[in-house]
């Protein structure tokens, strides 16, 4: 085990998700004190105070009162039902926003309740790379990755001045293992023969995310604040199998 969070508290929202859990076991395993919403309880091994409910501005607050400290809010974006612009009704807008933008928000603010008078302190946000790039499936994932990436902006120009150097920063993830069903879109081609559009010719796994996370995360990180890190192996340069296509074509096989 290594220590670069031992002492620290580190509250995951979004636990429940691929990333989440796996960050889950990857703060653990530094030593971080865990928060986790999303979940009733915690992995076997990990020691942790579990909130499953829906992180509403209620429960974010009352998540924070149970508390006496916080060191690190990470948010993991939420995946969301297939949808387009057509078809989305306000009620369902509303919904897919609370979940995977406004969760976010009601978090960071009730953990400057804390983290605020401290003077220090990280955010980050884990969210889809759609933020810059519609995927023509998920309306609500664009809208809420979007949402979010400029809220850890914001969050940096604001909190950034404390003392301590507080720092809010971003992770765009690219396709995952699975995103070939995940995102079964009539619109667009973004998620077929996903091996020839990842230069490395295959998606990623959420414990490759995992490494980043807790880079930024950590004091190593101490200069980066307001940042966007894509992890998506290259993938958002191809907008179609042709330039891929010539690579192997010309003998770039190996």
């Amino acid at each position: 085990m290594n220590d670069r969070f031992c002492g620290q508290v580190v509250w995951i929202v979004g636990a429940d998700t691929p990333v989440g859990q796996e960050l889950t076991k990857a703060f653990a395993k530094e030593g971080a004190a865990l928060l986790l919403s999303g979940v009733d309880k915690a992995p076997d091994g990990i020691a942790a105070k579990c909130y499953p409910y829906l992180l509403t501005d209620a429960i974010a607050r009352a998540t924070v009162a149970d508390n006496a400290r916080i060191d690190t809010l990470v948010f993991c974006q939420p995946d969301s039902p297939d949808m387009d612009i057509e078809h989305c009704s306000v009620e369902f807008w509303d919904k897919e926003l609370q979940k995977g933008l406004a969760a976010n928000y009601c978090a960071c603010r009730a953990a400057m309740k804390i983290m605020g008078p401290a003077g220090k302190g990280t955010f980050l946000s884990v969210v889809s790379f759609h933020d810059e790039k519609p995927n023509g499936a998920k309306l609500m994932l664009s809208v809420c990755a979007g949402g979010n990436n400029m809220l850890m902006r914001e969050a940096a120009q604001d909190y950034g001045r404390l003392p301590g150097a507080f720092r809010c920063n971003v992770i765009e993830v690219g396709p995952m293992e699975g995103d070939e069903q995940r995102f079964d879109a009539s619109k667009t081609n973004y998620y077929y023969t996903m091996e020839t559009k990842v230069p490395r010719r295959k998606a990623g796994k959420p414990e490759e995310i995992v490494g980043a996370a807790l880079f930024l995360c950590s004091d190593e990180a101490g200069y980066i604040n307001g940042a966007t890190l894509r992890i998506d192996g290259g993938y958002i340069g191809f907008y179609g199998d042709g330039d891929s296509r010539k690579r192997w074509e010309y003998g770039y096989n190996a």
